[in-house]
């Protein structure tokens, strides 16, 4: 086995089970503790997890990163799962777009396509920037105080906006999907607006890659059951899927 494929396989367990130990991971992929370690330092250095002294447990992230920051990572996965999620869209279509790298790679695609007469409403000053550079789209800014790491407007003015509109889809993006705590964000007012755009939606498709998932932040969304599905990467393992859908998390993948 590749070392790529099982530190992968290696991350989507610790996701799992939360901790784990150093001899259960070598009886697991039949490999000795000497490469486990190093396994583990290289994923401990790329911020998944803490080693400890006989095995590893979840880091739950507590730093925020910048949009310029988040935009750099996993862009082929951003790229598919913004491609998936376009086949839900249609001409004269009343859509609601969150912040994000991922939900912004679908505006991306939005811009590029002959979709007419859509109606879309966003709190993110990228998505709007982004999606003034097409025709054929009316489009609804929400106002508010702006945060400096997303440029999402924020505040008891954006989520009193979102009263007067019913929408049909919302395309989300997300900082964190737990099986216990839900959808959540970095941000406990980000959070809020987007509690409220779930709440004024028909369907709410969360757009997330696959490193999403296991992580927990401050500011509560909404519970696995209160979405239509969220779009995600090939890359989430099979037991990480069977346990998300017995709690009531509908999947669909970008590519089978």
């Amino acid at each position: 086995m590749l070392a790529e494929v099982r530190r992968q396989k290696i991350l989507d367990y610790i996701r799992e089970k939360t901790a784990v130990t150093t001899s259960e991971l070598c009886d697991i992929f039949k490999v000795s503790r000497m490469t486990i370690r190093r396994d583990l330092k290289y994923l401990e250095e790329k911020g998944y997890i803490r080693a400890t002294y006989n095995g590893a447990i979840l880091e739950l992230p507590n730093v925020e990163l910048s949009f310029a920051e988040k935009y750099s990572t996993q862009q082929d996965e951003k790229r598919e799962i913004a491609n998936k999620a376009f086949e839900f869209l249609m001409d004269n279509d009343f859509i609601a777009i969150s912040g994000g790298t991922t939900t912004f790679a679908l505006v991306e695609k939005i811009v590029e396509s002959n979709l007419k007469n859509l109606r879309v409403i966003t709190n993110s000053l990228n998505v709007a920037m982004k999606l003034t550079e097409k025709q054929d789209i009316e489009l609804i800014i929400i106002g508010g105080k702006v945060r400096e790491k997303s440029y999402e407007c924020i505040g008891h003015e954006a989520v009193g906006f979102l009263e007067k509109y019913n929408i049909s889809k919302l395309f989300m993006g997300i900082d964190g999907i737990s099986e216990k705590f839900g959808f959540s964000m970095a941000s406990c007012e980000e959070a809020a607006v987007a509690r409220a755009f779930v709440n004024k939606s028909v369907e709410t498709y969360v757009l997330a890659d696959h490193t999403k998932f296991g992580k927990v932040f401050p500011g509560y969304v909404c519970g696995l059951k209160e979405i239509k599905a969220v779009i995600t990467d090939s890359s989430v393992s099979p037991k990480l899927i069977e346990k998300y859908e017995k709690s009531g998390l509908n999947f669909i993948f970008a590519k089978p």
